[in-house]
């Protein structure tokens, strides 16, 4: 059931799925049938709220090492997530979704947390609303998605992910033909729990080059091609319990799809960003920049609408500061002709990281508008043929 005041819907405490509770220290071992069972559970202290733990931060978190200390408690994995009541509209939640990147969001009603309000709900609830209407898979999707030779072993795998901070691979043969997917679930999920390893998992040592990502991936992944609706991709992804789509553009794969991808382009419509620019992770070095930072994107976004027929519906950035003076930027565009790109940089000093990744995503701008530019001579060369 979905609440409804003044047109400004909210979530009722009838979407809300269950979980349990830990305090914070709490040994990860112990909570780790609950966080596979749940997909997040909420942390306290002298029972107080303190965050949330989902399975995403614990697949993370493994897959740094392949495996969990025992001494190790629940504060290494803990999200400090927002709270969100039978007050707090739809708009905000998608809102909270994104700025926290996690599963469930913690339910707050009459000062009790009654549970969580799951991400998959979130996308059901959205759905209904018909929220989805107008946008396509093409302006959603993440692109390129990133590939991985079906040859390739676990250790290059991870590394790869590492790398590009992502979640999931596309899998490719020596012909780029699509082999499956591999998520850092796939990889994880097989050294949860020791006592069930195969016999050269249980070893005190063992080298992860050993082992095929053949061994691990998802084989005959689910597809969805570019010029879908929106709401066609969301159902799929709802009704088949799963959290990505990999994009088709006839029989080639072009990008792939998410829930947060989704969570994204819902942010864009609802105008909850600023001129177009959305900012997080600001801390009180990098604050006294806000407006500088708003006053570099504004010019930036002006600089690709200058393009022929392009129009930028949404640039958002995210800052994670990794060392006293370094920084990690995260960055997603969406261009109305060429989706959504995502990229990723880290260095020292943050005026000059954020340079840096501007003179980068322009040079990927570039390069999309040659190849669309490039098909279209293609296309237009084999009509004049016929």
């Amino acid at each position: 059931m979905i609440n409804s005041n003044e047109n400004k819907y909210t979530v009722s405490e009838e979407l809300i799925s269950k979980t349990e509770f830990y305090d914070i220290k709490t040994q990860i071992t112990k909570a780790l049938p609950a966080i596979e069972k749940y997909d997040a559970i909420i942390v306290k202290r002298d029972n107080k709220y303190i965050g949330v733990v989902d399975s995403r931060t614990l697949y993370k978190y493994i897959q740094n090492s392949f495996k969990i200390d025992k001494k190790e408690s629940l504060e290494k994995l803990i999200i400090r997530a927002p709270k969100i009541t039978d007050a707090t509209t739809i708009d905000d939640s998608v809102y909270y979704f994104y700025k926290a990147r996690i599963k469930a969001l913690p339910y707050v009603k009459n000062g009790k947390i009654k549970g969580i309000l799951k991400r998959s709900t979130m996308l059901k609830i959205l759905l209904s609303l018909n929220k989805f209407s107008g946008l396509k898979v093409e302006n959603a999707m993440t692109s390129p998605a990133i590939t991985i030779n079906k040859n390739s072993n676990v250790l290059q795998a991870i590394k790869l992910m590492r790398e590009k901070k992502i979640n999931r691979l596309v899998v490719v043969n020596e012909h780029e033909n699509i082999e499956g997917i591999l998520t850092s679930y796939d990889l994880t999920k097989n050294f949860l729990k020791p006592e069930e390893r195969l016999p050269e998992f249980k070893t005190r040592v063992f080298n992860l080059s050993n082992f095929r990502i053949t061994d691990f991936i998802e084989n005959n992944p689910r597809t969805i091609n570019i010029n879908a609706n929106l709401d066609e991709a969301v159902r799929a992804l709802v009704e088949n319990n799963i959290s990505s789509l990999l994009v088709m553009d006839k029989n080639r794969q072009v990008g792939v799809l998410t829930e947060l991808d989704v969570i994204i382009s819902m942010l864009s419509k609802n105008t909850v960003f600023r001129n177009k620019i959305f900012i997080i992770g600001l801390d009180e070095e990098t604050y006294q920049y806000e407006d500088e930072i708003r006053e570099e994107l504004n010019n930036f976004i002006n600089k690709i609408e200058k393009l022929n027929d392009e129009t930028v519906e949404f640039i958002s950035i995210h800052l994670k500061k990794i060392k006293t003076k370094s920084y990690e930027i995260y960055v997603r565009l969406g261009l109305k002709k060429h989706g959504i790109i995502t990229m990723n940089t880290s260095g020292y000093l943050f005026e000059r990281t954020f340079d840096e990744l501007l003179k980068t995503l322009w040079k990927e701008i570039i390069k999309k508008r040659d190849f669309s530019k490039k098909q279209f001579r293609a296309l237009s060369n084999q009509h004049e043929e016929i």
